[in-house]
């Protein structure tokens, strides 16, 4: 099954882009620190982060530039899995 590569990349980069635009929104909130004590307490692990003030910029950096990462990585995934599906 070949995928259209364009598609794919928007869907990771926003995919990616929602979940780090939801970590924003809790560190904002002020709840990051209880969800990462949380996890790592999941895997048996003292946390050792602090969590930063909440910055509006430094928020939309991160999501923009996760999304451009998702986007590019998510793209060449697809190139490469139709190339290997014209192999089989």
């Amino acid at each position: 099954m070949k995928f259209k590569p364009l598609m794919v990349a928007i869907y990771t980069g926003v995919l990616l882009a929602i979940c780090h635009a939801i970590w924003s929104l809790l560190v904002y909130l002020g709840s990051a620190k209880a969800v990462l004590d949380f996890v790592f307490g999941l895997h048996m692990i003292v946390n050792p982060y602090r969590i930063k003030p909440f910055s509006f910029s430094v928020a939309t950096n991160l999501v923009v530039f996760v999304f451009v990462v998702g986007f590019v990585v998510g793209y060449l995934a697809t190139i490469i899995w139709n190339m290997m599906q014209k192999r089989k």
